[in-house]
């Protein structure tokens, strides 16, 4: 398989000092350019904010609770259950 290059965009972004200076120490740390820093940083940003956005969205789905489908398949589903635990040797 070949792998595809992704291009590469530089932007300019500003920092305070005190912040400029711990990129710089970690950077130093693990060995990465301060670009490679920022980037890690960025992108694990944007995977929490993806999945804080899922869960928001699936409590705004399931707010209301289950509804009388789900509580039905839930009661037959906890009765086939008890059946099985009972059906096992302890």
């Amino acid at each position: 398989m070949a792998k595809t290059k992704l291009a590469n965009t530089k932007t300019e972004i500003v920092l305070d000092q005190q912040l400029f200076d711990q990129l710089n120490a970690a950077a130093l740390e693990m060995k990465i350019s301060q670009s490679g820093l920022v980037s890690l940083a960025v992108e694990e940003f944007l995977q929490r904010q993806q999945t804080r956005q899922l869960v928001e969205s699936l409590n705004e789905a399931y707010k209301d609770g289950p509804d009388e489908e789900e509580r039905d398949w839930l009661k037959r589903s906890q009765k086939a259950y008890r059946k099985t635990l009972e059906a096992e040797e302890w």
